[in-house]
């Protein structure tokens, strides 16, 4: 009788500690706690302004991944997000976050926060107003090659001449324009890595060191959309934030080299060349992690990327000094080819919708997503950059140490600027 009673003892206090094990399991598993001090709720900012947020998360289980974001009425995201991995039971958020172009519309938005600790999450979103102000074109600014050691920028407009900026030491691989930030980004081969200019104070901001490993970057290697991101010869793809932090990173493989980068929806687009024969492809990374989603194998070299409706994407490139377009669905990874005779392709700028020219050693061409193929428009054969200005509707056309603007698509010269050195990039500033 003993026996059956401490049998039926044992069980019992098995059964409390089963239940006391849950009970701790389930008070252990709790949801991160976030609380916003920065902004406040309500407040109003407009689309030259960089949000301010301060915020505090602590959670019993070391919190993995905080996203920052803006979202419209609907919690969908309108910005490109921010990531912090702290890996940490408590969190302080402290960061400016600049309001960039992709925000087109006045009206009211959430700044979300979501903090993840592997196997719970919150979302916070705190309630703020954004004003789009009008946008205008401040200038133009080309960055011209003094001499190999030394780099200039000029700026002008149709109604000034070009006036000096300032000069750049280092050479020159990439560059790449932040107009809300007032940044210009500049990256180099073997004496340059990356750097920061403030247009609106004619000063660095910040400047990334030179690595051992020569050469630092392809031509092409920058694009900036909400992070500057770049492409390293070698060992890896980053994205930099309007401080010089990295907020994003992706390893690439000891034999690629990754040249033209793109940022389409939550991916990143870049092609990756090779150190060695081995093939060419596009490779396709997820934004928010790094890590490769897919890769299509190539046989050329790109020259630009642009956007199309559906995910798509078009590419302008060069196989065996042909020009080549195609366009890359990224759903399917499968391109389709677009029939053309344009010549070696030098050049290419997205107009409005989903337009693309295309400047070439055979002239200008038009790609229409409604006609499926190549409109000459233009016999002019040395353009080495286009820039669109959508406001007024004028090109910035490049031409050894010349800027032509034409009107668009009128194509009529409307004025012609010399410089004393070759042309090395032309960008446009916005303002608001």
């Amino acid at each position: 009788m003993i026996g059956y009673k401490l049998i039926y003892y044992n069980a019992f206090i098995f059964l409390l500690l089963i239940i006391a094990i849950s009970c701790k399991k389930e008070v252990a598993n709790k949801v991160p706690v976030i609380n916003i001090e920065s902004p406040s709720a309500n407040q109003q900012f407009s689309t030259l302004d960089s949000i301010w947020i301060q915020a505090s998360i602590s959670d019993d289980n070391p919190v993995t991944s905080v996203k920052i974001t803006i979202t419209d009425q609907n919690f969908t995201s309108v910005q490109q997000p921010r990531y912090e991995f702290p890996n940490s039971r408590e969190v302080d958020i402290m960061m400016h976050y600049p309001i960039n172009e992709s925000i087109s519309e006045s009206g009211d938005y959430y700044l979300l926060i979501r903090a993840e600790d592997g196997s719970q999450f919150k979302n916070v979103y705190q309630p703020i107003h954004i004003s789009v102000l009008p946008t205008q074109l401040k200038r133009a600014i080309v960055i011209t090659q003094k001499n190999n050691n030394l780099m200039e920028l000029y700026g002008f407009s149709l109604s000034s001449d070009p006036n000096l900026i300032t000069g750049i030491d280092g050479d020159f691989t990439a560059s790449a324009i932040n107009s809300a930030g007032g940044q210009m980004y500049i990256s180099g081969a073997s004496k340059l890595n990356l750097l920061a200019f403030n247009l609106n104070e004619n000063k660095i901001d910040w400047q990334i060191e030179q690595v051992p490993l020569q050469p630092m970057h392809n031509a092409g290697c920058l694009f900036f959309d909400g992070l500057i991101y770049t492409t390293y010869f070698t060992d890896y793809i980053y994205g930099y934030s309007q401080t010089g932090a990295i907020d994003f990173n992706s390893n690439v493989a000891e034999t690629e080299s990754p040249a033209i980068i793109w940022k389409e929806d939550n991916y990143i687009l870049a092609d990756f060349q090779r150190t060695n024969s081995g093939p060419t492809y596009i490779k396709t990374i997820y934004a928010t992690t790094g890590a490769e989603k897919q890769r299509f194998f190539t046989n050329y070299k790109i020259v630009g990327f642009h956007s199309q409706e559906n995910t798509s994407v078009l590419i302008t490139a060069n196989e065996n000094q042909t020009g080549k377009v195609v366009l890359y669905y990224i759903a399917e990874n499968v391109t389709s080819t677009i029939d053309i005779s344009a010549g070696f392709i030098h050049c290419s700028v997205s107009l409005e919708n989903g337009k693309v020219l295309i400047g070439s050693d055979e002239g200008i061409f038009l790609y229409d997503p409604s006609l499926m193929y190549l409109i000459k428009i233009d016999s002019q054969n040395d353009i080495s950059h286009i820039s669109f200005d959508n406001l007024s509707s004028q090109l910035y056309l490049v031409s050894n140490n010349e800027v032509v603007i034409k009107s668009w698509p009128q194509m009529e010269n409307q004025k012609t600027f010399t410089f004393s050195d070759p042309i090395l990039d032309l960008h446009l500033q916005f303002t608001k």
